[in-house]
């Protein structure tokens, strides 16, 4: 779980995977690169069994690189845009 200003959003792992992210109204790949973005905040991981069924993510290393890519990307527009959430 990740907290800032009030908002928050989770991203669930199974054996290192990401299974799942939630943040705003987004939920799936959308949602972690929107968490992706923040750069201020704080986390707590939280051990158990994930509660939510799982969204149909790309490979963590996928999204990972990819997020870098999209979060390059806006850096080299002047970081007036944010990253889109689409592909």
């Amino acid at each position: 779980r990740l907290t800032w200003a009030g908002d928050g959003g989770e991203i669930d792992f199974e054996e290192g995977e990401i299974k799942s992210a939630r943040c705003e109204a987004m939920s799936g790949e959308p949602a972690f690169y929107r968490l992706l973005e923040r750069t201020e905040g704080s986390f707590v991981f939280q051990a158990g069994k994930r509660q939510t069924a799982p969204d149909a993510m790309p490979a963590t290393m996928f999204l990972l690189m990819e997020g870098m890519r999209r979060l390059d990307e806006a850096r080299k527009q002047g970081g007036a845009q944010r990253p889109s959430a689409a592909r």
